[in-house]
């Protein structure tokens, strides 16, 4: 994600079936992004009118990833709408579920615009949840993008940090 926000690509349907381990280089594990589809290229601020395939008011993604941006319609999004679907599929990975319940694509999509999901903890509580990990992951999960982190980068960042508090915690 980061590679592609510092070239100003928003993928905007970034899902489990979007992302693969690859061998890249010798190296097993890899994380590849597939499937740019429906991204959009940023030139500067302004969205390049050339790459531009949908329009304002009408909501493109699948429905149990979209950010709330996405799906109130807004065409000139950012990378942050990408880390909001990131953090669905952390929210999926620690708890074994989506945060939200929804009877249909409609009602799941009215859910990202206004229900706060429960804090994985609670979704999952005989899972062991480092308390920053779930507060990374429910920033992620911020409906406003000003409240999520900036970029794929800092929450790259954030990640490795956790996961070295961690590594260290058990060495202990």
């Amino acid at each position: 994600l980061h590679e592609a926000h510092e070239h100003g690509i928003v993928h905007r349907d970034l899902k489990p079936e979007n992302i693969m381990l690859v061998m890249r280089a010798g190296q097993a594990g890899v994380v590849k992004v597939m499937d740019f589809g429906i991204a959009s290229v940023r030139d500067g601020e302004r969205l390049a009118p050339e790459t531009r395939i949908t329009r304002a008011g009408i909501a493109y993604g699948t429905p149990a990833y979209m950010s709330p941006e996405q799906v109130a319609g807004q065409t000139d999004i950012d990378g942050r709408a990408d880390l909001y679907s990131l953090g669905i599929m952390l929210y999926e990975m620690l708890t074994g579920s989506h945060p939200f319940d929804a009877q249909n694509a409609a009602a799941m999509m009215a859910q990202h615009l206004t229900t706060l999901p429960p804090a994985p903890s609670l979704k999952a509580p005989s899972v062991k949840i480092p308390p920053a990990l779930e507060e990374l992951v429910l920033r992620l999960l911020a409906k406003e993008p000003l409240d999520r982190p900036q970029s794929a980068a800092e929450t790259k960042e954030a990640l490795h940090q956790l996961a070295a508090a961690q590594t260290l915690q058990q060495s202990m």
